[in-house]
């Protein structure tokens, strides 16, 4: 079966060899432009453009593609997509979100939170009820 896709924006990604194969299957795969700039060493930039008609598997095939590009992003960025006419979809990719746990800062130690049967020490003390 037949289907309209279009899909088009820009995302900025780390410069590896996994984003590189992804990058070459979205090109030989897919009914988009791609074109790939270098920013800065290690950093590239992304860009897809484009709608056509094609099988829907391949459509879904396109759409994997690009969500398997979210661990690899450097910073928040919004791609959209359209699928038989429908209404857009965002593709969003959130680096060091829930989402991309592979790219999420290290942990930093919290304070210790005080108990709240001990108040905190910041605060003014309130008088007692009665």
């Amino acid at each position: 079966m037949s289907a309209f896709y279009g899909l088009y924006g820009g995302i900025r990604l780390r410069n590896c060899p996994e984003v590189a194969k992804i990058i070459e299957s979205l090109r030989e795969s897919s009914i988009v432009d791609v074109e790939v700039s270098e920013c800065e060493p290690g950093v590239i930039a992304l860009f897809l453009d484009g709608c056509g008609v094609g099988s829907s598997a391949s459509l879904l095939e396109t759409d994997d593609l690009v969500l398997s590009l979210g661990p690899y992003t450097l910073e928040p960025a919004i791609l959209i997509s359209n699928y038989e006419h429908a209404e857009d979809v965002f593709i969003r990719f959130a680096p060091w979100s829930r989402q991309n746990p592979a790219v999420r800062p290290p942990k930093t130690p919290s304070p210790p939170v005080p108990s709240p049967s001990a108040g905190d020490p910041r605060l003014p003390r309130l008088p007692a009820p009665g």
